[in-house]
């Protein structure tokens, strides 16, 4: 089963990879959001893309058309953080719910926050788009 192990704590990944790579999983690591969705896509490019109202040439204002979204399932699981530099894990799954892909994401956090903050973000962008 591949993976992905999405932490800005390199200690994190190494762990969690190492865990991961003894039950059998095949895993891939990346340290922020946005490098999660150009692996998760296998393209890069989409993590950034910004939507705006269209303009003259039918693009949005700062939004580069990149073509379809790839619907290839390239990891079974994502074990995404919470708070990480570049991009944070809820945006991370904002933004591939809004590119329409449906990764089973795990939410991954060494803080403790009041009332599952994390865990109830992620529950509701899966459950939003089933």
């Amino acid at each position: 089963m591949s993976v992905l192990v999405v932490d800005d704590d390199p200690f994190t990944r190494r762990l969690m990879g190492r865990t991961l790579g003894r039950l059998g999983c095949k895993v891939t690591t990346a340290e922020n959001g946005e490098m999660a969705i150009d692996l998760i896509l296998g393209v890069k490019g989409f993590a950034g893309v910004r939507r705006g109202t269209p303009g003259q040439d039918g693009v949005g204002a700062g939004e580069v058309e990149l073509g379809p979204v790839p619907q290839e399932v390239r990891f079974a699981v994502v074990f995404l953080d919470n708070q990480m530099p570049v991009m944070s894990g809820v945006k991370a799954v904002e933004r591939l719910r809004r590119l329409g892909r449906k990764d089973y994401v795990v939410g991954v956090t060494g803080n403790a926050l009041p009332s599952g903050t994390f865990m109830h973000s992620l529950s509701f962008f899966a459950v939003a788009e089933n």
